[in-house]
Parts: structure tokens; sequence; C-alpha cells
């Protein structure tokens, strides 16, 4: 059974917590969104505020892979050391600079947790400065986890990021210290098997982006109806059903035909109209930008990039009596401001809180082009903070740092 860090008296204590604290970047290395911290608050605060003391540990960015692009070690830690966080959390504690202490040579296996310095917080350096944290190599991995064990008198992982895989902070460490889960780490894993389990009705799911394959499962487990289909996907039914498609993104057709196939037929509805243009050799002809009638055909130099008003008009209409709404996967592509569905999307989602309805906001890129588009994710029933891992969860998969906390 799972033990929670509401179980644990921190009194005397020195806890070593993993918190997912990957945060955006400005070019002078500012955070630029301290969301992450925000949502790592109440386990933070509730060790520091009953008597116990914090080894913070996290990771920042991708160091190891742009070391292997060939980026120098002395580059790769200015642009991704953790210490930026200081700064922005104390404020939040209470803190003092002096009341932090920031190890950087954490990984030398020197220190011992009887010598530890006493500061309230200490805070270590980038975990993925050392290949250790997500080495293929479990010998390797177990021997990293010896080092970090130094840091704490027991583990709290309060990091919902990476549950889906085996890194050391979050695997490796529970398997050899007394473990706990965190507040976030409990909350994501709650609000989302609500979602499969007992979401409150109508329930009704708006699933988008590229890639239908992955997302099966939770189609499968997802008691919404309807399933609204937007985004590239949409073209693998559309496709699926006998419409040409033309140049669009088009993926998981044979996925999308055995889903309009199976009993969940009657729940799913694919949006029926396009923002289409034509695509040249050297991208898109704006020029030719045009909205389809319906399910027209798309001609075959003609990519469908976003959904149109009538399709946003048509979600918005069945949005109107739900209880429960389950968002992941963008409208369109966001990324270029001729297509903008997903932001009015956002608009859309974010007025349902005034009323009563439970908006629930999964995946990374729905979560960015909700912070694009001005929102917080306090206007949110709940925004998850993992990406591959809220599917993870959603499709029913066997999460290893959950397994291992004994959740299952």
């Amino acid at each position: 059974m799972m033990k929670t860090i509401k179980d644990l008296d921190v009194r005397t204590k020195r806890v070593l917590m993993r918190c997912g604290l990957d945060m955006p970047l400005d070019d002078k290395g500012n955070i630029t969104d301290d969301g992450r911290i925000l949502a790592s608050l109440e386990s933070i605060k509730y060790v520091l505020d009953n008597g116990g003391t914090l080894t913070l540990m996290t990771h920042m960015g991708r160091p190891q892979k742009l070391m292997a692009k060939g980026m120098s070690k002395d580059e790769v830690t200015k642009k991704f050391t953790t210490k930026v966080i200081i700064k922005s959390i104390i404020p939040h504690l209470g803190l003092s600079e002096e009341d932090v202490f920031f190890c950087d040579d954490y990984y030398s296996g020197k220190y011992k947790l009887a010598d530890l310095p006493d500061n309230k917080l200490i805070l270590l350096e980038n975990l993925r400065f050392t290949p250790g944290e997500n080495s293929k190599d479990e010998d390797e991995r177990k021997s990293f986890a010896v080092i970090l064990k130094e840091f704490g008198d027991v583990f709290v992982n309060n990091d919902f990021g990476i549950p889906h895989r085996k890194n050391t902070s979050v695997y490796e460490l529970a398997k050899i210290m007394d473990s706990y889960a965190g507040h976030l780490l409990l909350k994501e894993v709650t609000e989302l098997n609500n979602l499969v389990e007992n979401p409150e009705t109508p329930f009704i799911a708006i699933l988008g982006g590229a890639k239908v394959e992955g997302k099966v499962k939770m189609i499968e487990r997802l008691k919404a109806n309807p399933i609204i289909i937007i985004g590239a996907m949409k073209y693998a039914f559309d496709k699926a059903r006998g419409r040409d498609v033309g140049a669009s993104l088009c993926l998981g057709v044979d996925t999308a035909k055995a889903l309009l196939d199976s009993p969940k037929k009657d729940s799913i509805y694919v949006v029926e109209q396009d923002v289409v243009v034509k695509k040249t050799e050297s991208g898109f002809d704006y020029y030719t930008i045009r909205i389809t009638n319906g399910n027209e055909p798309i001609s075959e130099n003609e990519a469908g990039l976003d959904i149109g008003e009538d399709a946003l008009t048509e979600i918005k209409k069945r949005l109107e009596n739900s209880k429960t709404v389950f968002w992941n996967g963008n409208a369109g592509l966001s990324e270029d401001e001729h297509f903008r569905a997903t932001f009015k999307l956002v608009e859309i989602l974010a007025g349902l809180k005034d009323k009563g309805v439970k908006v629930v906001v999964g995946g990374g890129d729905s979560v960015t082009a909700l912070k694009e588009a001005g929102h917080t994710i306090q206007e949110f029933h709940h925004v998850s903070t993992g990406g591959g891992a809220s599917l993870a969860v959603l499709s029913g998969e066997k999460l290893p740092a959950l397994d291992v906390l004994g959740y299952y």
C-alpha cells in the first residue's frame, strides 16, 4: 500500500524530495514561469512548517543530449543549473538565500547524512548533470541511488513529470529508502483516475494532436460521450471513413478505423470543418487559406491545418450541459500564427469553471497552449503537470515510480 506524505512525521527528519521543477528560462537564464514551483509548494511547506528540513532535487532540460552534440560542460552548466530556482522559491517559503545550501558536487560521494549542513533547505544541482540519473545501466543507476540516499532520512516523490520512467531519483531511490508520495503526485493520480472511474456526467473528452495510436487505450477506457476528435488526429478518422484528406498529416488510419468499428464508434464525434491551405515545396501558400464546407474532399495539394469557426461553435454547444471535460491535444498548427483555433478553444474551456464544470487538461502541448493564451492553471479544475505520465494513467498503464511506492 502506498504511503503518502500525510502519513509522515517529519519532525527532526531531513526529507529528500524529488520535485518536477524543470521550468522555462529566458535568454539570460531567468525562470519565466514558476508554475511548477507553485504546484510543488504544498509538500515543501508541509515539511518546513512541521519541523523538518528539506533536501530538494530536480532536473532541468536535457543537458546530456546537448553535451553529446558538442556543447561544453561549462556551457551546459550555465544554461541548466538549478541554482536559478533559489531566487524564485525562497519568497514562497519565507527563507533567505542564507537559509539555502546549494550543493553542486552532490554526486562526488563525499556527503554523509550525519555530516550534512543544517540549512533548512538543501538544493541539489541538476540531477541530469550526471549520467546516473537516467542511465540505461541498472548498476550505474543503483550506485547513483546510494549517493542520493545520503541526503535524507526519508524520501518523498512529488514529481508527476517522469513516473512512467525508471529514472534513479523516482525509481531506484524508492527501493532503498523509506518512501512516500507527495501531495502533487497523489493529487495527479487521484484526479486522473477519477476521470476514468467516476467522472461526473455528462462527461465530454476533446482529443487532438497528431497521433491516434498512443491514445487508443485511453479512448477505450474513458466513459466520455461524446469524444470529440480535433487536430491532425481527425484526418486519420476522416480517411478511415473514405474522405480525401489531401496532403494533411494523417497517421494511424487503420487504428482509427478499428475504433470506428468498435463499441466506441457511437461516442466518437469528428469535427466537420477545416482550415486548409495549399502546400508548396517551400512550405504553405497562406494566400490560399480557405474554410471547408463540412467534410468536403481536400485536394491533393492542400493540407488541413486547423479547425474552423463553425467547428468551434459546435464544440461550445456540446459543452453547454457538461459537468466534466477532459482536453488533450491541440486543434491545429498552433505554433503558426495563422491558425488560432487552439487558443479559441482555451477561451471556451476557461469560461466553464464559473459554470461549475470540472475541466481537466492533460498533455504538454495543451498546457503550453493554455499559458500562451494568457490563462493560468487556477482557471481550471486540474491541469496535469505530466505529459506522457497523464496519458499513461488514463490508459491504465502501470507506472514504475508508482509501482515501487506500492500504489498497485
